[in-house]
């Protein structure tokens, strides 16, 4: 099984440092969230929200973060999208695809 949600319960480290809680899922929320996710088996989540396409691991769950189709941050990047490819056995495999500029 794999989860999907706009916003990441965990903080990768593309993003510049930033003390205000909007970038992730913020306690109580995100402990709960955590110890629903390890109680069903979820190695890995689709998120969004960054601007930034980015896979990084933290709390034994692999976040797999797609950038933006419409807006790019002054730090994201390139405009573009993320291609998954999901085996049978569960493993997720991440393409960062970008726009034509």
């Amino acid at each position: 099984m794999i989860a999907i949600q706009h916003i990441p319960a965990a903080r990768g480290n593309d993003l510049p440092p930033d003390s205000k809680p909007y970038w992730v899922v913020n306690d109580p929320y995100r402990s709960r969230e955590l110890a629903l996710l390890h109680r069903l088996g979820i190695r890995h989540v689709l998120a969004g929200h960054w601007h930034v396409g980015t896979t990084f691991t933290a709390d034994g769950i692999t976040w797999h973060v797609a950038p933006s189709t419409g807006r790019m941050l002054p730090w994201s990047g390139s405009l573009g999208f993320a291609m998954h490819t999901i085996t049978g056995e569960g493993q997720v495999r991440t393409e960062f695809v970008p726009l034509g500029q």
